[in-house]
């Protein structure tokens, strides 16, 4: 499908136009193309390609896009100086994005790149990470939850969490907003694997432990009861 554009858009194809544009319109109004469109003009006008990026919030467009880039691509070699060969996609989704991130991340630092699982895979995984049963404190009322089972704490809200039994358990917390992870990470101890014992700390130790947390528990709005 062409597009005939008015002044407003034609202004956002303006190779040359910089900052932060904010494009308004309901569904099959055009947005996605002029999206597409405006690429295609810089690419055309002899910007690096690789200084375009398109982020899309799903794949459902990305077809589309590819084709019209790949086009100007292969023109580019016969009008101008634009590089028709590229190390990175142009068009990726938030979460394609988000990938490639964490693989770079990882090579800088020297470690195994991350890897996609399935659905099913990553239940397997979980199901490995969680063991045994704890005792949730939420609110006063006390309830016994067991591996597989989810509990949902509000923001603010009195809780504690304590292994009543014999055997070895291992629960996965996660936090949202991001950020209070990193209180655990510096009152906890650090461990090689996620199936290894944790140290016992003599009274000294944990006393030192105890006042750690207390020191840190308001940087993290956190009220130690």
């Amino acid at each position: 499908m062409s597009y005939r554009w008015g002044p407003e858009a034609r202004a956002v194809l303006d190779p040359g136009l910089r900052g932060v544009v904010r494009v308004l319109g309901g569904p099959g109004t055009g947005k996605s193309r002029l999206l597409i469109d405006a690429a295609v003009a810089r690419i055309a006008a002899g910007a690096d390609p690789e200084s375009v990026l398109l982020l899309t919030g799903s794949g459902r467009m990305g077809a589309r896009a590819r084709s019209a880039l790949t086009t100007t691509l292969l023109r580019s070699q016969e009008v101008g100086p634009c590089r028709a060969v590229i190390r990175e996609p142009l068009v990726r989704s938030v979460h394609s994005y988000a990938f490639a991130v964490l693989r770079l991340a990882a090579q800088r630092a020297g470690g195994p790149p991350p890897r996609l699982v399935t659905s099913a895979e990553q239940d397997a995984i979980i199901a490995e990470l969680l063991a045994g049963e704890i005792e949730a404190t939420f609110r006063g009322e006390k309830s016994v939850v067991r591996a597989g089972e989810t509990l949902s704490i509000p923001s603010n809200a009195p809780h504690s969490f304590t292994n009543a039994s014999k055997k070895t358990v291992r629960l996965l917390c996660l936090c949202a907003p991001a950020g209070q992870e990193e209180f655990f990470a510096q009152v906890g101890v650090s461990v090689a694997t996620r199936t290894t014992h944790p140290p016992q700390l003599d009274k000294d130790a944990q006393a030192a432990s105890k006042k750690k947390a207390e020191e840190l528990a308001p940087k993290y709005r956190t009220e130690l009861l």
